[in-house]
């Protein structure tokens, strides 16, 4: 039985900035009420809690790492050594395609594409890199996946 850790990164619209989510609040009916969220500095972690997440675009880490060890989330864009053209995204979905050297992971029909099936316990995470992702490097991706 895999059970994996469920973390969750945000892109600030508003600063333009990726931050971590330490913690997500809801209301009764499920609708979000709060998030804090953290961003690393000079001088340390600076931590805030917003009431509202208009500006902020959630992302969930898939439980994977990249060959270098870094964590893999959604919204970034991943290169597979092995492939030659470029890829669409990671979007987590039921079908693996063959897909081109850079491809921007998402979360779809209950999992991560290009990852589908894929579990940390195996070493197929290994062949991929993180090369960026899609807020900061959008120029990574074919113009027509975007």
């Amino acid at each position: 039985n895999y059970m994996r850790e469920i973390k969750f990164r945000a892109w600030n619209l508003e600063v333009v900035k990726m931050k971590v989510v330490d913690s997500i609040h809801f209301n009764t009916d499920g609708s979000i009420s709060g998030i804090g969220l953290a961003m690393e500095t000079k001088k340390g972690w600076l931590k805030e809690h917003r009431s509202e997440g208009d500006d902020l675009i959630l992302m969930q880490w898939t439980g994977l790492k990249d060959k270098n060890g870094k964590e893999i989330w959604e919204g970034d864009i991943v290169q597979h050594r092995s492939l030659t053209r470029p890829t669409d995204s990671v979007m987590y979905g039921l079908q693996m395609q063959l897909m081109p050297t850079m491809t921007e992971v998402k979360f779809e029909e209950c999992g991560f594409t290009p990852f589908a099936g894929w579990r940390e316990s195996t070493h197929a995470d290994l062949e991929w890199e993180i090369v960026g992702n899609i807020y900061e490097n959008p120029e990574l991706l074919d113009p027509i996946t975007r």
